[in-house]
């Protein structure tokens, strides 16, 4: 029988471990948003904060904790660096030989209302058009890894408002 316990911690310890790897050059606070995000965002299996303020178990108020990862999440400014540690890590796994995967897809929110920025996207499940954003995603297909590489993920906005 499988210990899911003992798996889903094997989990969260090696994307742990890495995440220290990206982050090792940020100051303490920012290593400590991130880990604090990667654990919530495992832990909830949800990208609001709320949900991941919930699972962070904080001794002071849910409001209070999502105000200040809100916050922390708004003044986070290293993307950049971030971005190229992973590729470093990256890196290692790619070779002649490696087969690229580019893949523009959609993201359909249909019931959604009040979502930043919501575009008109064509849904390829259905093949109509729906509510959503465009999404664009590479990935390394390797000799040396069983599964694909992420390389890039985006979900990128087309509607442009002018003020």
């Amino acid at each position: 029988m499988t210990n899911y316990t003992r798996l889903i911690y094997e989990i969260k310890r090696k994307v742990s471990n890495f995440f220290k790897k990206l982050s090792k050059d940020l100051s303490k606070p920012k290593t400590k948003f991130i880990s604090q995000i990667i654990y919530g965002l495992l832990d909830s299996q949800s990208v609001l904060l709320s949900n991941i303020g919930r699972s962070l178990k904080e001794d002071n108020l849910l409001k209070k904790t999502v105000e200040r990862l809100s916050r922390d999440l708004e003044n986070f400014n290293e993307q950049e660096d971030l971005i190229e540690k992973y590729i470093n890590e990256v890196r290692p796994h790619v070779d002649n030989n490696t087969i690229f995967c580019c893949d523009k897809s959609d993201a359909v929110k249909p019931y959604s209302k009040k979502l930043e920025a919501l575009d008109r996207v064509r849904d390829g499940s259905k093949g109509e058009t729906e509510k959503g954003y465009d999404t664009f995603e590479i990935s390394a297909l390797t000799d040396k890894k069983a599964l694909p590489v992420e390389i890039y993920s985006h979900i990128y906005i087309s509607l442009i408002k002018i003020l």
